[in-house]
């Protein structure tokens, strides 16, 4: 089959102001054609994008604080076949601030982060869910430290479905989110949503990943052995609203409800 490529990153919608005004449009457009304006730890870059040659493969962007937007990517070859692990881990954005930094720790830094998005495919040691796809989406607006317990009202959910069958063929995924919801897709064809209505998805520094640093663990990895092309954008017709400030949010007592209903921190 090969090898996992990606390629054509591009990311944009609207962050916030220096000085919290109005909202700014926001544009990261990253070919990964032989170079990349990310942060890159492993694989190859060349003529077809870059190249997973390792489980924890990554490449980590710093972006704007963004209230909404959308990401997508093209994957290709993948087969059950390079699905060896439990989880594969393709996706990550995460709250860097306050002191965090990268590379950021799966223990120490993004198991219990407060802003904890991540973008998982089973593999073959879960035979009733092999290939299915899971969103994780936390949400925990409370300030520093920015991981661990939270101080506020809190927001965790992690559903998974089945996007159909992994043939290897190109598809074409997408990770969107603003107004209280967030959505996986495939091909157009939503897998699961979230809704996290009461909170705003407001990280002071916000990072995004291509892999997950879970990967550098050992209990998940990159796909590998399959030539994969990955694009990735946001922009065009994404409206998008500030970001919270950094402060706890007031939420209903119907929210802290629901949202006690999956305590914070979760363990994956």
């Amino acid at each position: 089959m090969g090898r996992v490529v990606f390629a054509s990153l591009v990311f944009a919608a609207l962050g916030l102001s220096p000085a919290r005004v109005s909202a700014q449009p926001y544009h990261l457009d990253d070919s990964l054609l032989g170079s990349t304006s990310g942060n890159r730890t492993g694989g190859s870059l060349g003529a077809d994008g870059w190249t997973i040659t390792g489980a924890d493969d990554r490449i980590w962007y710093a972006l704007p604080r963004l209230a909404s937007g959308y990401v997508e990517f093209t994957v290709a070859n993948i087969t059950p076949a390079v699905l060896p692990l439990p989880d594969h881990e393709i996706f990550a954005m995460y709250e860097d601030g306050y002191g965090l930094g990268e590379p950021i720790d799966y223990g120490a830094g993004f198991r219990q982060n407060h802003y904890k998005v991540l973008l998982r495919i089973y593999g073959a040691p879960e035979p009733t869910r092999l290939g299915f796809m899971k969103l994780m989406w936390g949400i925990c607006p409370s300030g520093s430290p920015g991981v661990d317990a939270c101080g506020c009202g809190s927001f965790f959910e992690e559903p998974f479905g089945d996007p159909g069958a992994w043939t290897g063929a190109p598809v074409r995924v997408r990770v969107e989110w603003g107004d209280g919801r967030s959505r996986l897709l495939r091909d157009g064809v939503e897998i699961v949503g979230v809704n996290w209505t009461g909170f705003e998805f407001g990280p002071s520094e916000l990072h995004m990943m291509l892999g997950s640093p879970r990967n550098a663990t050992g209990l998940s990895g990159m796909p590998l052995g399959a030539p994969s092309r990955i694009s990735w954008s946001t922009g065009s017709g994404v409206h998008s609203r500030p970001a919270a400030v950094r402060r706890p949010t007031p939420v209903s007592p119907s929210t802290l409800a629901r949202a006690a209903r999956a305590p914070w921190p979760r363990p994956t």
